[in-house]
């Protein structure tokens, strides 16, 4: 098992990808934001997986990495949000739906700040 596979963050941000390809199956698929929620979403994953790898490495530069991955994966989850509003204000999302992702995305980022 990888180190990421290990972390309840990573479990969360799973399912929220899982949800984010439900809502983005039903969108146009030529609009951009279907594309941006994806790659935030993907961004959301990998940079936890980076973070994992790195952590409890004793090397400075490793360290400046790990905080480098968690940020960006933070950043990422605010984007997802941000995305989430804009599906709604399209009229690809109702707002039920975009309230409960964006609760997971703010779950997900208070849980990456707790590391």
């Amino acid at each position: 098992m990888f180190d990421h596979e290990k972390l309840q963050v990573y479990g969360k941000a799973l399912n929220f990808a899982a949800k984010a390809a439900a809502w983005t199956g039903t969108w146009d698929k030529k609009h951009a934001l279907v594309d941006h929620l994806s790659r935030a979403t993907e961004s959301i994953l990998l940079n936890l997986a980076e973070a994992a790898r790195q952590r409890g490495t004793p090397a400075r530069l490793r360290i400046v990495d790990y905080h480098r991955f968690l940020q960006i994966a933070q950043s990422a989850a605010v984007k997802g949000a941000v995305f989430l509003d804009l599906g709604v204000e399209r009229a690809f999302l109702v707002e039920t739906e975009a309230t409960a992702g964006k609760e997971l995305l703010c779950r997900i980022s208070a849980m990456v700040v707790g590391f």
